[in-house]
């Protein structure tokens, strides 16, 4: 029995577990799953149909498992110059906060990818077209967003230098409680999306050291 237990002591000293910090920032890009023309284009001076940064802080203990806490902000226009349906969405301003936990499911020495669920936070507005008074004016009506949801997916990451790492993150998200519960607030559109895709590729700068284990 004892020497059970200093086998199984010695073994615990033997692993050197650590503890990581690192910080990311991040391009995120969303699709709303609602039809909408979504464009793919990118630019950080908003000159094209998209634009987004985002930064987070994640902590990963022993290797195998991490929270993170991040922000992103996006803003998408759906349509150029043409004119949108009246009771269509125009653009979408979001912001939103993430709370994540992954978990290690495969490891190389310099890859990774782990599997991710958590709590989002979605603020911000929704355009929506209500007339065109002339052609070239149009009347938009800004439909808020304040809703909560669960996510789940997937984030690789691949280590470029002992301090340095690029990521693809992908998951997807169901906003379960919203401001106006799915219902048209005026009886013109459809309330707020429930569906998010999100797509983000990071940049971490990694910092770790061993933690020593107590007595």
């Amino acid at each position: 029995m004892i020497e059970a237990w200093a086998g199984f002591i010695t073994g615990l000293y033997a692993q050197t577990p650590t503890k990581k910090h690192t910080l990311e920032i991040h391009l995120p890009f969303y699709n709303f799953l609602d039809g909408t023309p979504t464009k793919w284009n990118y630019s950080l001076s908003r000159k094209a149909h998209a634009i987004g940064f985002g930064i987070g802080y994640a902590i990963t203990i022993h290797d195998k498992h991490s929270l993170q806490v991040s922000g992103t902000t996006f803003y998408a226009d759906y349509y150029e110059k043409s004119q949108v349906p009246v009771g269509s969405l125009d653009a979408r301003h979001i912001g939103q906060i993430q709370l994540d936990y992954r978990r290690r499911l495969f490891l190389k020495p310099r890859f990774f990818v782990d599997g991710l669920c958590g709590l989002v936070f979605r603020g911000g507005y929704e355009e929506i077209v209500l007339a065109y008074p002339r052609w070239f004016e149009v009347l938009t009506r800004d439909h808020p967003l304040r809703d909560f949801g669960l996510q789940a997916g997937f984030r690789a990451e691949q280590k470029l230098l002992r301090h340095m790492a690029l990521s693809l993150a992908c998951n997807y998200t169901a906003f379960l409680i919203r401001y106006d519960h799915g219902q048209p607030p005026d009886g013109f559109d459809q309330g707020s999306t429930i569906h998010q895709f999100a797509m983000k590729l990071g940049l971490g700068f990694v910092f770790g050291r061993k933690v020593t284990p107590k007595p």
